[in-house]
């Protein structure tokens, strides 16, 4: 230090002197370190609120999945509660977010993801381009109620599950519900697991009390694609297409499946059973007198115009659905217009195994007795659901002991659920 300037020496002798040098170099650091510590406390309760957004949206979506073909109204539902909770968040970092539903062999999920980005206390350059953060969720609903009918009509004035009379539908094990409205009259009375419409509900005799303002479930079988019955139309009549085929003997005949173009009537006391297949029927198939129908693995399909025509006091209808192929799970169906289409007459149909399907018309049961309750299940969806008389239609759920499956959309794979879960 012999060299040094004067000042110099002086600092280097004087303590204070280093003391400053040493708190100027130091001071910046320990201010750095701190807004470090805090900019990374900020970053991570951040994180843990995207986290419970997230979870929180995945639980609420989840709710929407209790009804058939809901997705969509699943993943606005989630969508909505995170701009709710966003825009209650003073210090919200910028998101982006993902909704998805998907399908597992236990049902349906719904997945949030959101990715958070915040700037970093040192201009986003420590580090680079700011503070990145995700979280992720998925829920599913649990506690299913399996939904076994479906009034699809949506029209203001629209009964589309009605039961009058003293007529009775039960579905102890099951969830109905109406597009529309719900009336029930006289002493008819409708019982289920759950009971709801869209619209509103006039009667009494529904238990448990049905539930207004549900959210509409679409037509499952919309977009089921049916076969043509054109080939019908190009035969003359002359080759027989307006002549019926009747079987009077008291005796049994067994029916090919295939495109029945010509009208089919049974009736005294003959049995017609119908080999498993898909049955086309271009006109009538009338069941009368004491005569029975019998089908085991079969879908029955009307063209319009055509329909079931079940009369008489002492027929018999025997007839479970389909166990593969395209319409796997479905029994009946017609998607002909104006007029009923499937009329079930009580007590006469002992078995209706599988989904009974009227698209643009609908189901109606009327006289006397209990229709389908030997079935291990039925599903009915239809544009309207009427029951009269004294009729019942008994709707069984039991589909884990039937060999024939339950189609997409309904039965224990559309349905309700109380309660949501996290699985994340």
């Amino acid at each position: 230090m012999n060299g040094a300037p004067g000042w110099l020496k002086s600092l280097h002798h004087d303590k204070r002197g280093s003391i400053a040098v040493k708190f100027a170099l130091v001071v910046p650091v320990i201010a750095t370190l701190s807004a470090g510590a805090i900019d990374l406390m900020a970053v991570s309760s951040s994180r843990s609120r995207l986290q419970s957004i997230a979870e929180n949206a995945a639980l609420a979506g989840a709710r929407s999945l209790t009804l058939a073909a809901d997705s969509v109204t699943a993943e606005q539902a989630a969508e909505n509660f995170v701009k709710g909770e966003m825009s209650e968040w003073s210090t919200a970092p910028t998101y982006t977010a993902a909704y998805s539903v998907t399908e597992t062999k236990d049902g349906r999920r719904l997945q949030v993801r959101l990715t958070g980005h915040r700037p970093s206390f040192f201009g986003s350059l420590l580090p680079p381009g700011g503070w990145h953060f995700s979280a992720d969720a998925t829920a599913s609903p649990v506690s299913q109620t399996p939904l076994c009918a479906i009034g699809t009509g949506s029209g203001t004035n629209l009964n589309a599950l009605s039961s009058i009379g003293a007529s009775r539908l039960t579905a102890p094990e099951c969830m109905v519900h109406s597009n529309s409205n719900i009336l029930t009259g006289n002493t008819a009375t409708i019982t289920a697991l759950a009971v709801q419409a869209v619209r509103g509900v006039t009667g009494t005799g529904i238990s448990p009390a049905a539930g207004e303002g549900a959210v509409p479930i679409e037509d499952p079988f919309a977009s089921m694609v049916f076969p043509s019955l054109n080939d019908c139309k190009t035969q003359n009549k002359n080759s027989g297409q307006e002549w019926p085929i009747v079987y009077p003997q008291n005796t049994t005949y067994y029916l090919d499946p295939g495109l029945h173009c010509r009208p089919i009537t049974i009736r005294n006391s003959t049995t017609l059973i119908l080999r498993p297949g898909v049955h086309l029927f271009y006109k009538n198939l009338s069941v009368l007198n004491s005569a029975r129908l019998i089908g085991e693995d079969v879908f029955l399909f009307f063209d319009e115009g055509a329909g079931p025509v079940f009369t008489g006091s002492s027929i018999q209808i025997d007839l479970s659905g389909r166990k593969s192929g395209p319409y796997a799970g479905m029994v009946m169906a017609t998607i002909a217009g104006d007029e009923p289409d499937i009329i079930i007459p009580g007590r006469q149909v002992k078995r209706l195994l599988g989904v009974v399907y009227a698209r643009n018309g609908f189901l109606r049961v009327g006289g006397i007795g209990i229709a389908a309750q030997d079935s291990d299940w039925t599903v009915v969806v239809a544009n309207e659901i009427r029951l009269e008389q004294d009729a019942s239609l008994r709707i069984n759920a039991d589909y884990e002991n039937s060999d024939v499956p339950v189609p997409a959309g309904v039965g224990p794979n559309g349905g309700i659920r109380a309660s949501t879960r996290l699985l994340n």
